[in-house]
Parts: C-alpha cells; sequence; structure tokens
C-alpha cells in the first residue's frame, strides 16, 4: 500500500458517505494514516463535516460542492461497495483494544492489516439529549467520554457515550452507567 500527502496530487482519497459520528471517527482514524478524506452528509455541520478536509451536503437529490471536493489523484472506495459497518455501540472498542473499531475500518478500507486483541475489558453507556434544542452544553464531562458533536439534540438521540475500562466487564459497565448519568446535557 502506497499513501500519498493529503491535499496534493499524490494524495490517497476515501470519501465517507454518512458523516455522522461514526464517520467522523472513521475521518479522524483515516487522517492519522495520512489519508485524504471527503466528508458527504444530509445536514450542514454534521459531525465528519467539522474533521474532513473536505465536506459535500447531500440534499434533494443534488450534490452541492465547495469551490475547491476535484482533484486527480489515487481514490480509494470508489466502487469497490461497503467496507464494514459502524455502531455506536462499538465505541467500546477504543477503551478496550489495541485498535478500536474506527482504526480497524480504515485499515480494512485501506487493505491493510488490522488486529482485534483486546486489551482490557471495557463498556460503553449512551448519553442521550435528553432535550428538544439546537447548540446544547454538556455539564459534569468526565475523563472516558466521547460527545458526538451533533448540531440538535432531541430526547431519545445518542449524543455521546462514556466509556471506562474495569478489571472485569461488570466493573467496567459500572464505571461506564455512573459517568454516563452524571452527563447532563442543557440549553
Amino acid at each position: 500500500m502506497n499513501i500519498g500527502t493529503p491535499l496534493s496530487d499524490s494524495a490517497t482519497r476515501v470519501m465517507l458517505l454518512g458523516a455522522g459520528e461514526l464517520g467522523k471517527e472513521v475521518i479522524i482514524a483515516l487522517q492519522r494514516l495520512g489519508v485524504e478524506t471527503l466528508a458527504v452528509d444530509r445536514y450542514d455541520n454534521a459531525p465528519g463535516h467539522q474533521v474532513a478536509h473536505r465536506a459535500l451536503h447531500h440534499r434533494h437529490d443534488r450534490w452541492l460542492c465547495p469551490a475547491r471536493a476535484h482533484r486527480s489523484g489515487k481514490t480509494h472506495a470508489g466502487g469497490t461497495g461497503d467496507r464494514g459497518h459502524r455502531h455506536d455501540t462499538g465505541m467500546v472498542t477504543m477503551a478496550s483494544q489495541w485498535q478500536n473499531e474506527f482504526e480497524l475500518h480504515a485499515r480494512a478500507i485501506l487493505g491493510l492489516p488490522v488486529d482485534t486483541g483486546l486489551r482490557e475489558p471495557g463498556a460503553s453507556a449512551v448519553i442521550y439529549g435528553g432535550l428538544e434544542a439546537s447548540g446544547i452544553h454538556f455539564d459534569n464531562i468526565a475523563k472516558a467520554l466521547r460527545l458526538f458533536g451533533k448540531p440538535a439534540s432531541f430526547p431519545r438521540w445518542r449524543m455521546g457515550v462514556a466509556l471506562a475500562r474495569g478489571e472485569n466487564i461488570e466493573q467496567a459497565r459500572e464505571r461506564a452507567r455512573q459517568t454516563a448519568v452524571r452527563i447532563s446535557p442543557g440549553k
């Protein structure tokens, strides 16, 4: 595998169709490997748009592109089909594995070797929005936490996850639950 330099003619590029909180994490993992990223989602300021090299918005069957999205260069994922499935329950791997769900996904896209080895037991607990609002903030944030950066909140929307490690799964689960219930979204 040969990876070029982002934002150059030699760049290796990956376009993610779906730039929510999980796409954002894959984008970060790809960028750590030196890949130029393009995030596509249906709403403005999706979490992946906040970190990608470039962002596209898909609305009403039209593609809206920034003035800069065409260059020649090596491109991945075009016509290669689905390369795995991401879900926020897999974020637990950020606390428990040597390579997390998103690093594994990025490496699989690029055809690089993966390591699914367990580092230590871990658990996650969902942090819900709890209210319907835009531009919310979060109080009582702990160290072991991932907030998704969504631009709006709804009562049952997943806004983040609390991640925890433990000597065993039960201890990790309890730590994650305790952390999640302490987080309080507000306007």
